[in-house]
């Protein structure tokens, strides 16, 4: 199977791209990323250190998009954006061994 993202097709490294994939997917009410990971792995290994940037990179993105202002025509894009934001972080600390962010409650969607 393959998954196309046509409104950001690219040529990279498929770290950034299952996970970008694998947060969303949680987003959406699916397995925690880190599952979506572990089945990728089944057939295509991963670099650690790739995908440790790519979660930063995204929590990055995400966390600047999430905070503008509401898009004209897309009502509920930033609202997304935030609970992206959300699983990135909260992932990360999962991932980092870092503390459980528990403020990301106080975050509205």
């Amino acid at each position: 199977m393959r998954i196309f993202d046509w409104p950001y097709p690219s040529v990279g490294p498929p770290e950034f791209d299952v996970t970008a994939f694998a947060q969303s997917v949680a987003v959406e009410g699916g397995p925690i990323p880190e599952r979506v990971l572990d089945w990728y792995e089944e057939v295509l290994p991963l670099r650690a250190g790739v995908v440790d940037a790519s979660l930063a990179g995204l929590a990055g993105y995400f966390a600047d998009r999430a905070r503008r202002p509401p898009a004209a025509g897309l009502p509920r894009i930033r609202s997304f954006q935030r609970q992206q934001l959300k699983s990135c972080l909260a992932w990360a600390a999962r991932r980092f061994d870092l503390p459980e962010p528990r403020w990301l409650a106080a975050v509205a969607d």
